[in-house]
């Protein structure tokens, strides 16, 4: 009788070793909660980047200007890129058009993010994008730059390193 009772127990879910569904509900609303509370509690930090063309790497002599606002809260940045007066319009079939970039200022580093830019010479964009350990220390020792692509000047027609604002 027992090997009946306690089979019937475990497709019950409630055999030896298992857990009770209500407590593993309860038990990952805590962790929830608890996870919540700590992001909560991350604070933001600030930077940003004038975009230019005698940025870029080696200089291009493009037109245009920007401005680069990231905001990192834990390994969430938020970037809103402005950009205006470029001579082309934004290369948007070029892995999205604008990127995020490792490298020190004066030397072009890897890609670490592709960014969708529209097809234009101005505009507005917003990105989201989670970075690793590696990139947050790269960013803030200001080794990150955001760059911009166009028709007309492929290689880089805007170029901006990111700073702390605090």
């Amino acid at each position: 009788m027992w090997p009946a009772a306690r089979r019937e127990a475990s497709h019950q879910g409630a055999g030896p070793g298992r857990v009770r569904p209500g407590v593993l509900r309860l038990f990952l609303a805590f962790a929830l909660l608890a996870a919540q509370t700590a992001w909560a509690q991350v604070p933001n930090r600030t930077f940003s980047a004038d975009l230019s063309a005698g940025a870029v790497v080696p200089a291009t002599g493009g037109a245009g200007t920007g401005f680069v606002v990231a905001v990192l809260q834990g390994y969430l940045l938020d970037i809103t890129v402005s950009f205006s007066g470029l001579d082309s319009p934004v290369a948007s079939d070029m892995r999205g058009g604008m990127h995020l970039h490792r490298g020190p200022a004066g030397e072009n580093g890897p890609i670490l993010a592709e960014i969708a830019a529209p097809a234009s010479t101005s505009g507005l964009v917003d990105a989201r994008l989670i970075l690793d350990d590696a990139q947050i220390e790269a960013l803030e020792a200001g080794e990150l730059y955001l760059q911009i692509h166009t028709v007309g000047r492929m290689g880089g027609a805007l170029r901006g390193q990111l700073e702390p604002t605090d």
